[in-house]
């Protein structure tokens, strides 16, 4: 039986529960789409990559604007420093369950990356995490498949609660990325999390401000998520927390979207009418990014102003990317997907050696906006090599992870 550190396991358990605490401190969030939360006043002010910003006045928008300051250029370090005490035995089998979505995806690119500097055998099996049979079945084929780890993003514990109960039994730990389930290694199956509750909680307070600089504090926001994943509802409560202390005068209409919706392809469309309905919103915050695809083309064909709605968001696809460079989205918070893969490699790697890891594995992230360093690196990176990292975070991660691993070459 593999055991967390006591320490560590505490620590997790103590995070995770004031986290998911301050979450569901705001249940009284509206089903339907559409939740009015404040009212703003007309004006704008651009702030977009500033390095400074002159006094404005109003408090929220300087604090606003000095949060947002270390986010506006390239994460230099990866987030763990620790070498392993010896190279990873190889042959190890790591079994991958990957949603389908883009991001997925990515994480999925990472890992295999990772693997194979390792010398591990990867299987990635995808699945629909609409479907909570399928995500049950799923990591229950993993326990099943004879593989030394279980990995998995998105996705609540209760839906694979067997599962990982089974995996407890044999003794296959799991590692678990973007959620609100708390790692408590043998008492729940989970060992670590990839990040989870704070990772979120400070990416999105990050791009909040952004909107609270960018605006002067007058922001009208449509702010489209999908509350079905529990990681995303967290993020939903953090925007409404960093409105209410930096910008009570900013406006937010909440677009509340299902898994169906993004698969089908339905967001774009759902924008549209949003900001129809109120001509005056000068913002779309997506909570992740792959429900943006098609957005902007979307909103140029219904003859919306793309100069005049800015639209930003969270964990930006690689199209994205390319509509900040082009001038028809604006900002958006990256997560270093790609490196995420790696940081999943690397927990495992400190769990079968015996050392300490951390339970709530932070990863990079950075503001990219048109002219920003970490966007042309993850553009000129996608068209070097064709990969499907939409940010990278610090540019020589996969060489400090080799370092890491005592591997050289």
């Amino acid at each position: 039986m593999i055991r967390m550190p006591r320490r560590l396991a505490l620590i997790a358990l103590a995070l995770s529960m004031a986290l998911v605490a301050a979450a569901c401190g705001d249940d009284d969030d509206d089903d339907d789409a559409g939740t009015v939360e404040t009212t703003a006043p007309s004006g704008e002010t651009t702030v977009a990559g500033a390095t400074t910003a002159p006094p404005t006045g109003n408090a929220g928008v300087e604090a606003a604007t000095a949060f947002i300051q270390p986010f506006l250029v390239n994460p230099t370090k990866i987030q763990i420093a620790e070498p392993l005490p010896a190279t990873p035995d190889k042959g190890v089998k790591v079994f991958w369950a990957e949603c389908n979505f883009p991001v997925c995806a990515s994480i999925g690119d990472g890992l295999q990356a990772a693997s194979d500097i390792l010398g591990w055998e990867l299987t990635r099996v995808p699945y629909n995490p609409g479907n909570q049979d399928e995500v049950g079945a799923v990591m229950q084929q993993g326990v099943d498949s004879g593989a030394d780890v279980l990995m998995i993003t998105g996705r609540p514990l209760s839906e694979f609660q067997d599962a990982a109960a089974a995996a407890v039994a044999k003794g296959i730990p799991i590692i678990d990325g973007y959620t609100v389930n708390p790692p408590l290694g043998e008492e729940n199956g989970i060992y670590a999390c990839i990040g989870c509750s704070a990772d979120s909680q400070l990416t999105i307070e990050m791009m909040t401000n952004w909107v609270i600089a960018d605006s002067g504090g007058t922001a009208n926001i449509i702010y489209s998520t999908i509350p079905d994943f529990p990681i995303i509802a967290f993020r939903d409560a953090v925007i409404k927390d960093t409105l209410a202390k930096n910008c009570p005068d900013c406006k937010l209409t909440v677009l509340n979207n299902s898994i169906q919706d993004l698969l089908e392809g339905a967001i774009p469309g759902k924008i549209v009418s949003a900001l129809q309905a109120d001509p005056t919103a000068n913002y779309v915050f997506f909570a992740f990014g792959d429900q943006a695809f098609g957005t902007a083309v979307a909103l140029e064909e219904a003859g919306i102003d793309l100069s005049k709605v800015k639209v930003m968001g969270h964990d930006p696809n690689i199209e994205s990317l390319n509509n900040v460079k082009a001038g028809k989205e604006w900002a958006w918070g990256g997560n270093a997907v790609i490196p995420v893969g790696y940081y999943f490699a690397d927990t495992y790697a400190r769990i079968r050696a015996g050392v300490d890891f951390n339970p709530l594995q932070p990863i990079e992230t950075q503001i990219l906006f048109t002219g920003s360093p970490g966007l042309d690196a993850a553009l000129q990176l996608n068209a070097d090599t064709g990969t499907s990292a939409p940010y990278v975070g610090v540019l020589t991660y996969e060489a400090d992870f080799k370092s890491l691993w005592n591997i050289t070459g």
